[in-house]
């Protein structure tokens, strides 16, 4: 599963030692964890750090059951089809 990372409608790849963005690791780390759950190849999570202190989630091509484990964990904005 692919996570996107966008700050101001950009895209980014960060510094893996930079901790201003830490919700990206637990993002992955929740991922290698429920993964399973999802076969859609063309699932995502994007994260939107436009709003630093308060990081937005949206799943992507994501199946229910994928999506009721991920919010139970972290709590998302916004589903896409």
């Amino acid at each position: 599963m692919r996570i996107i990372c966008v700050k101001d409608g950009h895209e980014f790849t960060r510094d893996p030692l930079d901790l201003d963005f830490i919700a990206i690791d637990v993002v992955e780390d929740f991922l290698k964890e429920i993964e399973h759950l999802e076969t859609n190849p063309k699932a995502k999570v994007l994260l939107d750090f436009s709003e630093p202190m308060y990081p937005k989630y949206e799943l992507v091509n994501c199946n229910l059951s994928f999506q009721q484990k991920f919010a139970e964990l972290l709590p998302y904005t916004k589903r896409s089809a």
